[in-house]
């Protein structure tokens, strides 16, 4: 995959002959293009663990019990038993020490600190029935917390402009659907880096499906002057979290005159560096509002948000 997006560098990124930028540009963009395609691994696994989940209740049902099965194995002729079983009780014995050490470096490591806050923010973000031993579901307090301040703004005649990033994005979208008619009147949203319409219209399309996505733009656009920006998504092709959100049907429902629009920021955003000068980081997750291109659709929001 690196090769394929590093070989077609000339035409997506062209930066001269700096081959090693290129190469790490090809790489960010490669994984995060890797994510997209999680759905046939994580297939043949959980299809794995169902078929040993089966084939272990059934000897244990026919008799042979689970001390018979741990002394000889499920098929007494294989040989290689002993091996699997010596190597099953290092493995259970090695996680809590792995745990540790995880949480050991996520303290020292910022980016590890970061990827492990992202899959805590995940999970976390559902009620306990999906996670009974982490802590209380924070979008119990968050998006009433989130929608109080909405009203209170909007109460005081003021208008919202909405900006979540990454599950935040999430968060802003579950408000959205709380508020009534009223307060969501001058009301725009802006997400970055959002999982939404990559991960979540995937793997959770009863909660986060089209009719939902549709739903809240169609919400927010209630009043709105035909050809307004109401929702505005930011993404890059080397985040390995967010992208875009909407499909042809999510733009133009029935009804829905405003615009909800996705924007492709570019990672890295300077195309040249100076000789001499290393290179620019990627962004990737990070940082959004800091570019020059988002920075110039939030004021363009902003002012048509003052002039409503």
């Amino acid at each position: 995959a690196i090769r394929k997006e590093y070989d077609g560098r000339e035409g997506a990124y062209p930066f001269g002959d700096d081959g090693p930028w290129s190469l790490r540009v090809a790489r960010g963009r490669a994984f995060a293009r890797m994510i997209d395609d999680l759905d046939v691994p994580l297939t043949f696994v959980m299809a794995f663990a169902l078929a040993t989940q089966i084939l272990g209740s059934w000897l244990i049902l026919t008799g042979r019990g689970v001390g018979r099965i741990w002394e000889t194995g499920p098929l007494e002729w294989f040989p290689a038993w002993g091996a699997i079983r010596q190597f099953s009780a290092w493995f259970v014995s090695l996680i809590p020490i792995a745990l540790v050490l995880i949480a050991r470096r996520s303290f020292r490591d910022r980016g590890w600190r970061r990827r492990v806050g992202i899959l805590w923010d995940l999970l976390t973000f559902w009620p306990r029935a999906f996670h009974p031993l982490a802590p209380p579901c924070y979008a119990e307090r968050g998006v009433p917390d989130l929608k109080q301040r909405v009203r209170r703004i909007r109460k005081a005649n003021g208008r919202v402009l909405l900006s979540g990033h990454s599950q935040g994005s999430v968060m802003a979208m579950a408000t959205v659907l709380q508020l009534n008619e009223q307060e969501r009147g001058g009301l725009m949203l802006l997400t970055h880096g959002s999982p939404v319409g990559r991960l979540y219209r995937r793997f959770f399309p009863d909660y986060f499906g089209d009719g939902v996505i549709t739903t809240v733009g169609r919400q927010i656009s209630e009043g709105a002057s035909e050809g307004s920006l109401r929702w505005l998504n930011l993404y890059r092709l080397t985040d390995y979290i967010g992208g875009p959100i909407f499909t042809e049907e999510d733009r133009v429902p029935t009804g829905l005159h405003a615009r909800l629009e996705d924007l492709l920021l570019d990672d890295p955003e300077q195309r040249r560096h100076p000789d001499g000068e290393p290179p620019p980081g990627l962004k990737a997750h990070s940082d959004y509002l800091s570019q020059t291109g988002a920075k110039e659709r939030l004021a363009e929001m902003i002012q048509q948000l003052k002039g409503e």
